[in-house]
């Protein structure tokens, strides 16, 4: 099945808005993100259920916004929550229960994996909230369900 991106901003992501973040954080977004968030910036995937470890059916809720007004903004939000976050892990999207996804560059800078980051187990150790999910964002796209299925 194809993922339709819903309730896309009409306010686009430049590529202008992705380099500024990418130098905030001192990183490279892979290429399919970018693809996806300069089309879809802001959307919800009409798929939006995906597995990682024991569990099943987590929610994929939408990306994060490049628009720095945003109480969304991926820098602001990587803010918000750095005091539980380890270092090199970088949000890009959230669920409905206040988690994120995130890329993972600690082992591959270059090709950073996708965790789902628990902002509970994340207060007793940051370490404990941090869940292997898939190793590219495509890949991540091509795990994605829909809750019906």
């Amino acid at each position: 099945m194809d993922i339709e991106w819903l309730f896309c901003s009409e306010q686009e992501a430049t590529l202008k808005d992705v380099l500024e973040v990418e130098k905030k954080f001192g990183i490279k977004f892979p290429i399919d993100y970018i693809d996806c968030i300069l089309e879809n910036h802001e959307g919800y995937p009409s798929l939006n259920a995906f597995d990682y470890g024991k569990v099943k059916g987590a929610a994929f809720n939408h990306l994060l916004s490049f628009n720095q007004q945003e109480i969304d903004y991926l820098v602001q939000v990587r803010e918000n929550i750095e005091d539980r976050l380890i270092d090199k892990v970088y949000p890009f999207a959230d669920t409905p229960g206040g988690d994120y996804l995130c890329f993972d560059y600690r082992t591959n800078e270059a090709n950073p994996s996708i965790v789902y980051w628990d902002h509970e187990l994340a207060y007793e150790d940051p370490e404990e909230g941090v869940f292997f999910v898939a190793n590219t964002f495509t890949q991540l796209l091509s795990k994605l369900y829909s809750e019906e299925e």
